[in-house]
């Protein structure tokens, strides 16, 4: 079925086959390029305006967030992306020398003792202990041992996100 076209073609008329390249938008490709090599094969000239039947069309180009990053964006894209690992990468170094690290008065937190997670869990059950917990984990990223750590790593996941919307397709 797919090939019944092909087998017709070599047995239309002139102004057939001249017709599939006239309407060439509403034909498939191949038989309008069957056309055109059973013109050809004739001997008949083809006019500009059939060679361009047989030409593809451009596609429109890409615009707004979908974009293409090829040409002249793509070094402002790698710069303002390097910019943002450095700045991360620095800001991260910068924690790592100058970040002081706090020391508790009595070397106890009470937060750690029995008594107190007990008397948290008989007033607001095991949802607060989680929410505390989660708090205190929060709280630990933001301190000096895992500063520069969080900083890294929120510069990376920035700068992987900055380049995938801008680069992509």
């Amino acid at each position: 079925m797919a090939d019944d076209f092909l087998a017709r073609i070599p047995g239309l008329p002139e102004p057939d086959l001249r017709a599939y390249l006239a309407g060439a938008r509403r034909y498939r490709r191949e038989a309008v390029e069957a056309a055109a090599a059973e013109l050809q094969r004739r001997g008949l000239p083809l006019s500009p305006g059939e060679w361009a039947a047989l030409r593809p069309e451009p596609e429109p180009p890409r615009t707004g967030l979908f974009r293409d990053a090829a040409g002249p964006r793509l070094p402002r894209i790698r710069l303002v992306t390097g910019l943002i690992l450095g700045a991360g990468a620095a800001g991260a170094l910068a924690a790592r020398i100058w970040a002081v690290r706090q020391d508790l008065p009595f070397e106890l937190e009470p937060t750690d003792s029995k008594v107190y997670l007990r008397q948290m869990e008989m007033v607001a059950g095991k949802s607060n202990l989680v929410a505390s917990q989660l708090r205190h984990g929060w709280e630990a990223l933001w301190a000096p041992p895992a500063l520069p750590w969080t900083l890294l790593v929120l510069a990376l996941a920035l700068a992987g996100a900055f380049w995938r919307v801008t680069t992509r397709p």
